[in-house]
């Protein structure tokens, strides 16, 4: 079996799913967050993985901001980066900001109540923490945890030795999809998938052992909360760019197995046409768990400040 097809686009994706993290976030775990970044003056983000921008997009309509916020956010595909820039203009424009500068990287954003400066980078997200002579309060890495392991958050934990960090968002085990079209073959898929996440992640089990990295590491951790994902249709059809989101998933969990010895090629491909069926039908639902999590830290040493 091929890669997810050409036809499937991953910043398509990225823009798609985001009204389905908009239903997951756990809304205690970010009135914490909001409350750290009104408690500091003129407070400094930084978002690792932006993708496409919808974490600074949703922080700026939901005014998650506060006045004279730096958000600088980091991502390494380079189409990603260029539609997270319009993504930013265009949401803020929709909260009634001004773009009073503009630059390649950078908009300066003005309301009457607020100013915000918004960067958008593409970089490694590590190699710029590591290159960066400077701190920053809050760290963000949406949906990110899963994909690293705990030696790669510690580096970038380096970033806010004296700040906060917040990962929404993050896998942690379980993937179900309704229907069941072969029960045992279901679970076989979701075993094996989940185990392609592991090799040298924090993995299918990244919510979890993310509280543990960060305790461990001397963390206070004041918010967890579940971030479930659940995509339902609803009279046969799915909210707007949902249905797509679910393609995309299929293709990318049988991709992911197809190779494993004891996953066989034709019945997984007969498990993937039906299961696309099911969505263009309007009737699959599909639920992933997630944890919200929220850490705080302070250092022995002095506050850097920022450059």
């Amino acid at each position: 079996m091929a890669d997810t097809p050409a036809s499937y686009s991953m910043q398509e994706y990225l823009t798609a799913k985001r009204s389905v993290d908009d239903r997951a976030l756990n809304r205690r775990v970010l009135d914490r967050v909001t409350t750290f970044l009104d408690e500091r003056d003129a407070p400094d983000v930084l978002e690792v993985g932006a993708g496409t921008g919808a974490m600074v997009a949703r922080a700026l309509a939901w005014d998650l901001l506060p006045d004279g916020t730096a958000y600088t956010a980091i991502e390494i595909d380079p189409d990603s980066v260029a539609l997270a820039r319009e993504t930013v203009r265009a949401a803020a424009r929709a909260a009634d900001y001004r773009i009073s500068e503009q630059a390649a990287e950078e908009v300066r954003l003005v309301r009457d109540d607020r100013e915000i400066t918004v960067t958008v980078r593409e970089a490694d997200a590590f190699a710029f923490v590591e290159r960066a002579e400077r701190t920053w309060d809050l760290l963000i890495g949406a949906a990110f945890a899963d994909l690293v392991g705990a030696s790669a958050v510690e580096r970038l934990l380096g970033a806010v030795p004296d700040g906060a960090c917040y990962f929404p968002i993050t896998f942690d085990g379980m993937t179900r999809f309704h229907p069941a079209a072969d029960p045992a073959f279901d679970a076989l898929i979701e075993r094996r998938y989940h185990a392609t996440m592991n090799d040298g992640a924090l993995g299918s089990q990244a919510g979890r052992r993310l509280v543990s990295e960060l305790k461990g590491a001397g963390w206070d951790v004041p918010a967890v909360g579940g971030a479930d994902w659940t995509i339902h249709p609803t009279g046969g059809t799915y909210p707007e760019g949902e249905g797509y989101v679910l393609h995309y998933l299929l293709e990318t969990i049988a991709s992911a197995v197809d190779d494993q010895p004891d996953v066989d090629g034709e019945r997984l491909e007969q498990w993937l046409t039906r299961r696309h069926r099911q969505v263009t039908d309007g009737e699959l639902l599909f639920v992933a768990h997630n944890l919200d999590v929220f850490g705080q830290h302070e250092s022995n040493g002095d506050r850097a400040d920022a450059a």
